[in-house]
């Protein structure tokens, strides 16, 4: 059976170099491309496999087309404005693309969802299959609870990370079902935390807590890779993580 071909958009970044190794370590994958910012200085030096140092038989690109159409489903883990330029190249050649970016405007997300009429593209701000469920369980929480139960949503990261809230904390809170504005959001930002999250429920005399922490950041690579595997051969549309488990 014919390898799965995968490429990586954003393979510089860190979430990049996490998907090269998990595709180092996946012997049903081949590497299709790695794309990486226009004009920069590695364009066409050799791709090695972190940690490793393994060649993977592919030179950095910026050759957004060629790499799409050289793959079955792109993997992005990039920038807003970078995710609607591959969402377009995804609907210029068909190719799949998952997307892991945040920190969209109503306007970005309205672009890729256009796109995804022509060709298959998978968007989740976070690619941990329990961050999907504990989705699931907060709609279920704020609908059984009700509006006697103020609901707030804490997320915790690493000092690097720009947008506030964190796009988790704001899947989790679009799953509520509530107006963003009778939600209480607030962001901390602090040395190395890869991510945590807390939900909590306060009503009359009584709270309900919830606490997702993500411990290792490959967790994310591999919900990635499969979300990317899914998607390959899927009609043209726009799905979720949530189509990936049927939840």
């Amino acid at each position: 059976m014919a390898k799965k071909r995968i490429a990586i958009s954003g393979g510089l970044g860190r979430m990049g170099q996490m998907t090269l190794m998990e595709i180092y370590r996946d012997g049903d994958i081949a590497l299709s491309g790695v794309l990486v910012r226009p004009g920069d200085k590695l364009v066409g030096a050799p791709v090695l496999f972190p940690e490793t140092k393994v060649g993977t038989g592919q030179n950095y690109s910026d050759d957004r087309l060629a790499v799409f159409g050289a793959s079955d489903v792109v993997i992005d883990f990039t920038t807003p404005k970078a995710s609607v330029e591959n969402a377009k190249a995804a609907a210029q050649t068909g190719a799949a693309l998952v997307i892991g970016t945040t920190g969209f405007t109503e306007d970005q997300l309205e672009q890729i969802r256009a796109y995804a009429e022509k060709a298959p593209v998978l968007l989740s701000y976070n690619m941990s299959f329990a961050i999907t469920a504990l989705a699931k369980a907060v709609g279920g929480l704020s609908r059984a609870l009700g509006p006697d139960f103020h609901l707030e949503i804490t997320d915790i990261h690493h000092a690097e990370k720009k947008d506030k809230p964190s796009g988790t904390a704001l899947l989790l809170g679009a799953a509520s079902g509530r107006d963003k504005k009778d939600i209480k959001y607030t962001s901390r930002r602090e040395g190395k935390v890869i991510g945590e999250h807390h939900i909590l429920f306060s009503g009359p005399g009584e709270q309900i807590e919830i606490i997702h922490r993500a411990r290792d950041r490959r967790l994310f690579a591999r919900g990635g890779l499969l979300a990317a595997d899914w998607l390959i051969g899927k009609q043209p549309g726009f799905y979720t993580l949530k189509d990936v488990m049927k939840i």
